[in-house]
């Protein structure tokens, strides 16, 4: 995975097919412990559809999400890092596609 970069107070966003990894690696990670979307939902204290639209990268994960989920899979402290620059990662390009869409839309 890319690290984003920052340059001259801009986020410049990772390619759009590298984004899909917060996704895929909780999908992985869920189905590794053997846990169904609701399963893994009920341990964060969510809906299985938020689960479901975050592993399709339809909704940006929140803080306390990302703590939820170390919490609920018991992730590794190296693993960790990983996984908050994929969180961060894909909420960029999740706020930068719903911004492109909105300024095509007005021209």
């Amino acid at each position: 995975m890319s690290d984003l970069l920052i340059i001259g107070g801009v986020v410049i966003v990772p390619p759009v097919e590298r984004t899909g990894e917060l996704g895929k690696f909780i999908a992985k990670t869920r189905i590794d412990l053997g846990f169904t979307q609701a399963q893994l939902a009920e341990k964060m204290g969510v809906s299985s559809s938020m689960i479901s639209m975050i592993e399709k990268r339809q909704k940006p994960i929140s803080a306390e999400l990302i703590d939820a989920f170390f919490n609920a899979v018991n992730l590794a402290a190296d693993e960790r890092t990983n996984f908050i620059q994929l969180a961060v990662t894909n909420n960029v390009a999740i706020y930068a596609e719903k911004t492109i869409k909105k300024l095509v839309c007005r021209g």
